[in-house]
């Protein structure tokens, strides 16, 4: 799932306001860079592939 995708989730799901999911992401973000760097270049190669 990217941001938005998860915002929606948890939006939908757990009833939690979409602007205390993006702030919780962008911390973490900042927090564990290399995680998330790695997070989005599998997501992107997934993407890829799907197509």
């Amino acid at each position: 799932m990217n941001q938005r995708e998860c915002v929606e989730a948890l939006s939908e799901h757990a009833n939690i306001e979409p602007v205390i999911s993006i702030t919780v992401w962008n911390e973490l973000e900042k927090e564990k860079e290399e995680f998330f760097s790695s997070y989005l270049k599998n997501m992107q190669k997934d993407r890829k592939e799907e197509d």
